[in-house]
C-alpha cells in the first residue's frame, strides 16, 4: 500500500475539498464542511478492542504538521502491534512525559552513580556525553531519536578517537535502553549494530596504538631549556617551557589560568581534559620560576589566561611550534624530521622509565593524566600519588634545567 500520499501544499492548501484524503497506511485527512482539518487513523488489531476497527483522532492540522502526524501515526502503529491501546498509552505519557535526551542520560548517571564503585568513572560517564552527544542530541525527546541521528554523534571522532567513541556508543545504548524499558519509546534503538553503518574500527585502532609523535631524545631536552633560557624572553618560549616542566598537553597549557594555580597545585577542570576528569600538576621549582617571569610582563587577559597570545587570546599552537622547531634545530630527534610539542610527553614518559627506576608506573602515567587501567593502580588513586608526583616533577625540572656545556647560541 503507497504511503506518504500527501503533501504540505494540499494539506495547507485554503482550497481543499471537505472529504477524507488518505496520506496511506490508515491514516487520513479530515476536511469538514467548515474547512476545519485534522487527522485521523484508522487501524485493526486482533489484539486490541477485540480485534474491532478503531478510528483515533490524532488532532487539527493547526496543532500538528503533516511531518509530525506521520511520526505520531507511525507511534500509535508500534503500540497496537505490540498489543496495547494506543489511548492508554497516550494516558501514560500524560503522567510520565517523555524526556529529552539530556534528562534521560543525566537521571541514569544519578542512578549508576549509586552503585559504580569509582567516583571518577561516574563522572566520566556523563561528561562524555555532554561534550559528544548532548550538542547533537541533547535536547531531542528520546521518542524521536533514530539511528541516524546516533550515527551523526559518532561519525567525527568514530576513527579519529574509536576507544572514545565505542564509549559514547555504549553510554547512548545504556539510556535508549532505559527508556524503552519505561515506555518512553515504542521500540528499541539498535545502536549495538551501528558499527555496520560507520565500518570496522580496526585500522583505526591499529594505527592509534602504532602511532608516535616526533620527539627529542631526553639526553637533548637540557640542551633546548638551555637555547630557551639564553634567548631573548617572550610569552611563547616561557610557554613552551612550561609546557616541558608539566608535560601537559598542548590544549591544556594554552588555556591555563591564573586562577587554576594554588601555590604549587596547579588544577585543570574535567572540561579540559582529555579523559573528561580533573587533573592536578604538581608544579617543581622550575615551573614556578617559570610562572614568575610571565608575570613580569604584567599582561592581563579578560580570561585570566596565563599564556596570552595575539589579540589577548590564548597562545597558538603554531606559536608553541615555531618556539620548538627552531630551538632544537640540530638536535636529536625520533619518529619523524620535526619535533612536536605533544611528543615532549613522550619524552618525559621514556625518561622516567630509563633514569627513574625507582618510580612507580603509575606514578608516571598518573603524571601524564593517562588513565589507569590496572585495578590495584586505580586503588592507589585515592591518595594520588602525591609525594611521589611532587618529587618525579622535582626531578624532571632538574634535569631538564640543568647547566649544560658547548651550548650553541640560535635565535629562537
Amino acid at each position: 500500500m503507497a504511503s506518504n500520499i500527501l503533501t504540505d501544499n494540499f494539506v495547507n492548501s485554503n482550497k481543499t475539498a471537505p472529504g477524507r484524503y488518505a496520506d496511506g497506511d490508515g491514516l487520513y485527512l479530515l476536511v469538514k464542511p467548515s474547512g476545519s482539518k485534522s487527522w485521523v487513523l484508522r487501524m485493526q488489531s486482533a489484539l486490541v478492542n477485540n480485534g474491532k476497527r478503531m478510528d483515533y483522532g490524532l488532532g487539527s492540522t493547526k496543532k500538528i504538521s503533516l511531518q509530525d502526524v506521520r511520526a505520531l501515526a507511525s507511534q500509535y502503529r508500534a503500540w497496537l502491534a505490540q498489543g496495547k491501546s494506543p489511548k492508554g498509552e497516550i494516558e501514560k505519557l500524560k503522567k510520565n512525559p517523555i524526556p529529552t535526551f539530556k534528562e534521560a542520560a543525566t537521571a541514569r548517571h544519578a542512578s549508576l552513580s549509586k552503585t559504580l564503585k569509582n567516583a571518577k568513572h561516574a563522572t566520566q560517564w556523563l561528561t562524555t556525553l555532554k561534550r559528544y552527544a548532548f550538542p547533537i542530541i541533547g535536547d531531542m525527546k528520546v521518542s524521536d531519536i533514530e539511528i541516524e541521528h546516533i550515527e551523526d554523534v559518532l561519525r567525527p571522532i568514530w576513527f579519529e578517537k574509536p576507544e572514545t567513541a565505542l564509549k559514547v556508543k555504549q553510554r547512548i545504548g545504556d539510556v535508549m535502553d532505559m527508556a524503552h524499558l519505561r515506555r518512553q519509546r515504542a521500540t528499541e534503538l539498535p545502536v549495538r549494530k551501528i558499527g555496520k553503518l560507520l565500518g570496522s574500527q580496526t585500522k583505526a585502532r591499529q594505527h592509534k596504538y602504532r602511532e608516535h609523535f616526533p620527539s627529542l631524545f631526553y639526553e637533548d631536552m637540557p640542551q633546548l631549556l638551555s637555547r630557551l633560557n639564553s634567548a631573548e624572553e617572550t610569552i611563547g618560549r616561557l610557554g613552551l617551557m612550561f609546557q616541558i616542566l608539566t608535560a601537559v598537553r598542548t590544549g591544556e597549557l594554552r588555556f591555563a589560568r591564573w586562577s587554576e594555580i594554588n601555590g604549587d597545585v596547579w588544577t585543570i577542570p574535567g572540561l579540559r581534559m582529555k579523559e573528561g576528569l580533573e587533573h592536578k600538576v604538581y608544579l617543581s621549582t622550575a615551573a614556578l620560576d617559570v610562572l614568575d617571569r610571565v608575570k613580569a610582563f604584567q599582561i592581563r587577559s579578560l580570561d585570566d589566561l596565563i599564556f596570552v597570545g595575539l589579540k589577548n587570546g590564548p597562545i597558538s599552537n603554531g606559536t608553541l611550534s615555531k618556539v620548538l622547531r627552531l630551538g632544537s634545530a640540530g638536535l636529536r630527534v625520533k619518529f619523524g624530521p620535526v619535533a612536536t610539542v605533544h611528543g615532549n610527553r613522550g619524552t618525559f614518559r621514556t625518561w622516567v622509565q630509563e633514569q627513574c627506576p625507582d618510580v612507580k608506573e603509575a606514578v608516571a602515567e598518573l603524571a601524564l593524566s593517562h588513565k589507569q587501567s590496572n585495578a590495584v593502580i586505580a586503588a592507589y588513586n585515592h591518595a594520588e600519588f602525591e609525594d611521589w608526583r611532587r618529587d618525579l616533577m622535582e626531578r624532571w625540572g632538574t634535569f631538564v634545567m640543568q647547566s649544560t656545556d658547548n651550548v650553541r647560541s640560535i635565535a629562537v
